[in-house]
């Protein structure tokens, strides 16, 4: 609400002027857009960690150019690959509001807040990133029955209860790491709140 507040009443003006046929220019734009875009790409990558939980939950695309196991594998390596984005995202953006604002200490805190506790799923993305695709037994199984089914062999009647299988699994842990991700980010803006503003209201820097 925060940002929202701040982002309209700065832009109305912008809006207003653009109506009128005139450009608004302030010495503050550059500022503004350094405070408001490294918000918005945070917000964008939470809005993916929570569309890739939709689609996990949902039954995969029935097109025959889809394979039912590089459709699950390629859902759950967007989701380790958007909280590894989400973790980058939140230390840069906190190495930004340090920068603009003259607060020397607030990375490391953001660090406590942030990277021990997505420290698991960031290691899981990047234990497998160089090498191949992630996968576990589950997803194994997956890949084996769309072998067989591709092939015509009977064990490939298994198809849709491995997938399944696979699905409720991923869909319960992407649900508990969202669930996590949230604490993380609730906490963590609100260390960025402390250091932008005070009394509900964002305030430029003093060197703006």
């Amino acid at each position: 609400m925060m940002m929202a507040n701040f982002a309209s009443e700065y832009l109305d003006p912008v809006v207003e002027a653009k109506q009128a046929g005139e450009e608004l220019k302030r010495k503050t734009d550059g500022v503004f857009r350094e405070i408001f875009s490294g918000y918005t790409e945070i917000t964008a990558t939470l809005d993916a960690v929570n569309l890739v939980a939709t689609l996990v939950e949902l039954s995969p695309p029935r097109s025959k150019k889809i394979e039912k196991d590089d459709y699950i594998k390629f859902l759950i390596g967007s989701h380790l690959q958007e909280v590894y984005m989400l973790e980058q995202r939140l230390t840069a953006y906190a190495t930004k509001i340090s920068r603009l604002y003259g607060i020397a200490d607030l990375p490391a805190k953001i660090k406590t807040v942030v990277y021990g506790p997505l420290e698991a799923i960031i290691r899981t993305r990047g234990s497998h990133v160089h090498a191949r695709r992630y996968s576990d037994e589950g997803l194994d199984w997956v890949a084996a029955m769309a072998l067989f089914r591709r092939t015509a062999h009977k064990l490939g009647d298994d198809l849709e209860f491995e997938y399944r299988r696979a699905q409720l699994k991923w869909s319960r842990q992407i649900k508990n790491n969202n669930s996590e991700i949230l604490v993380i980010v609730d906490r963590y803006f609100e260390l960025i709140a402390a250091a932008i503003g005070a009394d509900h209201k964002i305030a430029f820097p003093d060197r703006a």
